[in-house]
């Protein structure tokens, strides 16, 4: 076998004469499968960068949620039904039905779970809100 028919990846591939119609036709689909490829990475990119976003938002809101019902004294968390020591897991349950219900994040606020309105009575936020089921 003769050497010259041998193609290593590190030689320059033989020398080809092309007219400049040809050279600009794989130009431009060179620019544009570059492109294409530009884009691909950045729709990548884009969706790493929203599921970050969306993580930080709900450990937030579960923070706030916490929080708000630790506030609540032991007589209003007895009316409530739940106990101090369960509330990260009622608000994580409550967190867990809405993204599986797939329901927009603040379509029960914390307030209408913590502040019941008495019995037949309509609160203000049931008006806009209304009740969780159970």
């Amino acid at each position: 076998m003769k050497p010259e028919l041998i193609q290593s990846p590190y030689r320059a591939p033989p020398a080809v004469d092309l007219s400049t119609a040809e050279l600009d036709l794989h130009l431009r689909r060179a620019h544009r499968l570059r492109a294409l490829e530009f884009n691909r990475v950045l729709k990548i990119a884009a969706r790493g960068f929203k599921a970050l976003y969306r993580r930080f938002k709900q450990a937030r809101e579960r923070r706030v949620a916490i929080a708000e019902l630790r506030r609540l004294d032991e007589r209003t968390l007895k009316d409530i039904g739940i106990e101090r020591s369960e509330i990260p897991l009622i608000v994580e349950q409550l967190l867990k039905r809405r993204e599986a219900d797939g329901e927009p994040q603040r379509a029960y606020p914390l307030r209408a779970l913590v502040a019941p309105a008495a019995r037949g009575a309509v609160a203000e936020d049931d008006q806009c809100c209304p009740p969780l089921a159970a």
